[in-house]
């Protein structure tokens, strides 16, 4: 890419003063590490799980699919509403979608039989309804052709408790395992899409597998656990840095005194002194940052609760 050519140098300079480097996802870790150069870790993306916990919400007594997303064709829009002309005529589907083509899909779905009244053209909808209806839909369906570089959508499905039925595409792989948190069906197959959502609307022990599995997957990729792993990363790299910067090598004039004047074993104790101090104000600004982020949370909480 031409303008990456033009500050090529000043990334890659950028690259040898990083003291650790993370990525989002592995497609994000390749690039950095071909461009940049080093080790990177990946930390996806994260998710305040306890926002989609809503046990008062009520799951809808019919199957319903609910696709939330942009309507552009990368994202097999297309696709689910061929799969689900092939339900059973009780099954409805919610779409929360906008986009230049969206009318003309409604439009052309709307004229086949039986169809029109089961399907729900939401166009965008605010972040509460999405909350909402992430919790009293019966699947969650995320169709999408390629072009996604991680699942943040079906980390917020499985956090409602809600069971996935997905492509099976690179960026959904890191979240989705196979027929342990949802279920991966190949992209563009509208058969095979309506096959899955059939059974996961059918089979209660599927269904209630895959909640199981898409719950704990949620809370392994939490905003806490990432916020938790980030202070982590602070804190080892603020001490790496004191203890660097207390065993500079001294100067010639110091070390032709440092016998008389510094006493060897007492220059060591004042070091580690020193890298103790800087640990415990670190471990304590670090607790502060966690009580602060967990009284943050609660009052969003209960704002929630207040406005609802």
């Amino acid at each position: 890419v031409a303008w990456y050519r033009r500050v090529k140098k000043g990334v890659e300079w950028l690259g040898t003063h990083l003291d650790h480097r993370v990525a989002v996802s592995p497609s994000a870790r390749e690039m950095a590490e071909r461009h940049i150069g080093g080790t990177f870790e990946i930390l996806y993306n994260g998710i305040d799980v306890e926002t989609y916990r809503r046990p008062q919400v009520r799951r809808e007594s019919t199957p319903t699919i609910f696709f939330c997303g942009r309507q552009e064709p990368r994202k097999g829009l297309e696709t689910l509403l061929d799969a689900f002309l092939l339900l059973p005529s009780h099954y409805r589907l919610w779409v929360a979608s906008d986009g230049p083509r969206i009318d003309e899909l409604r439009s052309r779905y709307s004229r086949e039989p039986n169809v029109a009244a089961r399907i729900e053209w939401l166009g965008q909808i605010p972040e509460r309804d999405k909350l909402d209806r992430l919790a009293r839909c019966s699947v969650f369906s995320a169709p999408s052709l390629h072009g996604e570089s991680f699942g943040l959508v079906l980390l917020e499905a499985m956090a409602a408790r809600t069971p996935v039925v997905a492509s099976d595409i690179d960026g959904y792989r890191n979240v989705v395992t196979n027929d342990v948190n949802g279920i991966l069906v190949p992209a563009g197959d509208a058969a095979a899409l309506s096959q899955a959502l059939t059974a996961v609307t059918t089979d209660t022990k599927l269904a209630q597998r895959l909640v199981l599995g898409g719950d704990e997957r949620a809370e392994q990729m939490s905003m806490h656990k990432l916020a938790s792993r980030y202070i982590e990363i602070y804190r080892d790299v603020l001490i790496a840095e004191a203890e660097e910067r207390i065993h500079i090598e001294p100067s010639a004039f110091v070390r032709y005194f440092e016998d008389r004047l510094l006493r060897r074993p007492r220059l060591a104790k004042l070091s580690q002194t020193v890298v103790d101090t800087v640990t415990e104000t670190v471990n304590d600004t670090m607790t502060a940052l966690r009580d602060k982020s967990q009284q943050l949370r609660e009052r969003v909480t209960k704002d929630r609760d207040e406005r609802e």
